[in-house]
C-alpha cells in the first residue's frame, strides 16, 4: 500500500505514535520503541527508512540567547533550560542520545520524531509536539 501524499501520512503517524507511547506511560525515554514503531507503521505504507541517531538541543526562549551568547549553563538565570544528547551510539539498541526515523521519498528527506515531546517542560515555557517535516532537496 503506497502512500499518496507521505508528509500528511508521516505527522499522523508521529501524532498517533506518541499518543499510545502517553496512554501506555512510556514518554520518559522512549525515542527508540517510538522510532521502531513509527519505522513499521511507515513501511506498511510503503514509505521505507530508518532510524537515525541525532544530536539534539532543546531549549526554552530565555535559554536561547544565552546559547548563543556563549554563556555557561552555571550561569543562567533559574527559568533558562536546556536539555539535549550528542546521539552517539552505545551497542546494538542502544543510543546515548536522541534517535528519529528518516525516509527519502519523492525527491525528498522527511525527519519524523515522534518522541519529541518527551523533552517538554511546559512550567518552564517549553511546549513540543511531535515532529514531522519534508526538507527539499535542491
Amino acid at each position: 500500500m503506497a502512500a499518496e501524499c507521505p508528509d500528511v501520512l508521516l505527522e499522523q503517524i508521529a501524532h498517533r505514535v506518541w499518543e499510545a507511547t502517553r496512554r501506555h506511560g512510556l514518554e520518559e525515554s522512549c525515542c527508540i520503541a517510538a522510532t521502531k514503531i513509527t519505522q513499521r507503521v511507515a513501511r506498511y505504507f510503503g514509505i521505507h527508512g530508518r532510524a537515525q541517531p541525532v544530536r539534539i538541543l532543546v531549549a526554552n526562549q530565555a535559554a536561547l540567547p544565552l546559547i548563543t551568547a556563549g554563556v555557561p549553563p552555571a550561569d543562567w538565570p533559574e527559568h533558562a533550560w536546556s536539555t539535549g544528547s550528542d546521539g552517539t551510539r552505545l551497542g546494538p539498541d542502544r543510543y546515548g542520545g536522541h534517535l528519529i526515523f528518516t525516509a527519502h521519498r519523492q525527491g525528498a528527506t522527511h525527519l519524523v520524531d515522534p518522541s519529541l515531546p518527551q523533552y517538554a517542560r511546559p512550567r518552564l515555557g517549553l511546549s513540543l509536539t511531535p515532529l514531522a517535516i519534508r526538507l527539499d532537496r535542491r
